[in-house]
């Protein structure tokens, strides 16, 4: 139990706090009786570090835009990572911010699927199937179910550059029309496409010379196995 005076508690670089809930504290988040740090958990009570690369077991989820706020928001450099600042002269932790700065017609979404540390190996064609270096053990597939829309993708929020400024009412709103999905580990698999037929607006699902129409998208396109998202934006 920590006890801080209601303040500010500061960890030292490599510190970590680690938070065991309990069902009943789970149920107050998800009803949204307590709001004290819940933006940090998704809608399954899953962590950041979950969705970053703790869930491989093929539980929980996490909704697409949630992992846009987490690659946009600001990361504080490392002591081993330090950036050499011309004002002060001198190394210090600065701040950095990832943002996505044009909205194209076509915005292709690459899901992370393969997790990656010190020890692991490099994908080096970054499609789940390259050759580990120095022999090196391949990387471990990541299962877990992110909740993308079919329609209405809003790229507004997470826009910097100056087509944000000029996106008017209509916003800058993309719609699905295809997916690539990978199945099998890092080293193996095989891939299929789910797409948007422009003839019928039915959806489909391509599996080598195999071809079916999808009955419930919310439920077959949007699956575990989703690696590629590709988005047209309304009115290109």
């Amino acid at each position: 139990v920590l006890d801080n005076g209601g303040g500010l508690l500061r960890l030292e670089s490599g510190e970590t706090i680690g938070i065991d809930w309990t069902e009943e504290g789970l149920e107050l988040v998800r009803s949204g009786e307590f709001d004290g740090g819940s933006d940090t958990l998704d809608e399954d009570g899953s962590s950041d570090e979950q969705i970053c690369g703790g869930q491989r077991s093929g539980e929980g989820q996490v909704r697409l835009e949630r992992l846009l706020e987490m690659f946009s928001a600001p990361e504080q450099l490392s002591e081993g990572d330090a950036w050499f600042s011309p004002f002060c002269r001198q190394h210090v932790r600065a701040t950095k911010t990832m943002s996505v700065w044009a909205a194209p017609a076509h915005l292709v979404v690459h899901l992370k699927r393969f997790a990656a540390s010190a020890e692991d190996s490099y994908d080096l064609d970054g499609y789940g199937g390259g050759i580990g270096l120095m022999g090196a053990a391949p990387r471990e597939k990541l299962d877990t179910l992110v909740r993308f829309p079919l329609r209405g993708l809003d790229m507004t929020p997470y826009v910097r550059g100056p087509r944000r400024a000029k996106a008017g009412a209509a916003g800058l709103v993309y719609d699905l029309y295809g997916v690539v999905n990978h199945y099998g580990g890092a080293g193996f698999g095989h891939y299929t496409a789910c797409c948007l037929s422009p003839a019928d607006g039915k959806w489909r699902r391509f599996d080598d010379s195999d071809v079916e129409t999808v009955e419930d998208p919310e439920e077959e396109v949007v699956t575990r196995a989703a690696y590629l998202l590709f988005y047209r934006r309304r009115g290109s």
